[in-house]
């Protein structure tokens, strides 16, 4: 690719940009013909780099390789997973289409862990799947995930850790795409996120969360409070430092062995770096002192987007408050 860029730019130099713009974009075609996507996408980029005002044939190449790309998205494919296509765009489909992984696992594999992170949202080809819940001494079964089914929802969009492990009966293969190439996805098609997250739901037989609370299973060890307060967090490094920076929240609720808090932040991409992060918050009264009552070591385990700039946030504490500090901060 390089010799391209070099001859383009030998042309460029000579004066002869006209020829320059004919060569990529003629070499763009030719890629996108041959099915060699990829290759037809680097030179298309070079035209962009070397050849910004080209924009006839910028635009022109961008919509023959997407066409290209379109028509050559497989049929059976497309036909099972019409539920999805239906509803997409060209480029929606050709985007979403080629972020898709594929891959065949055996039978009795973890796919998502239960108080785990998951970057994927998944998609049934072939086989079963189990859908289990654990407790402290017991294993809950759930439901099957057949072929046609999509899982993963809650922990790919809300941004949490699972509330439920889901587990490989049969050799299955399922397709999947990771959260970065979500992202990358929605910003060059604003609220594609959104319309992807409103049709999987259509995919999911029977939601697991409405089968527990059904049974009354109930997975949090304590009960959880309202209360009335603020939180200041600052973030641990590996070392068991905190950052100097804090960032501040008002308290939604807490329990002998966590919290959860509101936060407001401007930036998406610094709220979802927040999951997963080992932390230590300092738990203030909202009086008229501003009395703290206690500092608290733990993790954020779950992130969820209230719109406006406004993240929930659910922090496990890593050693369990005293009842002391809990009745201090429990509205009355």
């Amino acid at each position: 690719m390089d010799h391209i860029k070099n001859q383009v730019l030998g042309l460029i130099e000579q004066g002869r940009r006209d020829e320059s713009i004919k060569l990529l974009f003629d070499l763009v075609v030719d890629s996108a013909e041959k099915g060699d996507f990829d290759k037809a996408e680097s030179l298309r980029q070079i035209l962009i780099q070397t050849n910004s005002m080209a924009l006839t044939e910028i635009v022109a190449s961008g919509e023959f390789l997407e066409e290209k790309k379109y028509h050559a998205i497989d049929p059976n494919h497309k036909k099972y997973w019409r539920r999805l296509y239906r509803d997409f765009s060209n480029q929606e489909a050709v985007e979403f289409y080629y972020s898709l992984r594929t891959i065949t696992i055996k039978p009795g594999k973890v796919i998502i862990q239960q108080n785990k992170f998951n970057d994927k949202l998944f998609f049934v080809n072939e086989g079963k799947l189990k859908n289990i819940c654990k407790s402290e001494k017991s294993e809950f079964f759930l439901k099957e995930i057949f072929a046609g089914e999509a899982f993963g929802l809650p922990t790919f969009f809300l941004i949490s850790t699972a509330t439920t492990s889901v587990i490989t009966n049969s050799k299955v293969n399922i397709s999947y795409i990771t959260q970065e190439k979500l992202y990358s996805i929605a910003e060059k098609i604003p609220g594609f996120d959104t319309k992807l997250h409103d049709i999987c739901k259509g995919l999911v037989r029977i939601d697991p969360d409405k089968i527990i609370k059904k049974q009354g299973f109930e997975r949090r060890k304590h009960q959880r409070l309202l209360v009335d307060g603020w939180v200041m967090a600052h973030l641990m490094g590996a070392d068991g430092k905190h950052s100097e920076q804090p960032f501040q929240g008002a308290f939604n609720d807490l329990s002998v062995g966590g919290a959860s808090f509101t936060i407001k932040s401007s930036s998406q991409e610094y709220a979802r770096s927040l999951l997963g992060s080992k932390a230590i918050i300092k738990l203030t009264l909202k009086n008229n002192a501003n009395e703290s009552v206690g500092i608290k070591e733990g993790w954020i385990v779950s992130l969820c987007d209230h719109l406006f700039d406004n993240y929930l946030i659910s922090f496990k504490f890593q050693t369990p408050l005293s009842r002391k500090i809990l009745h201090q901060l429990v509205k009355k």
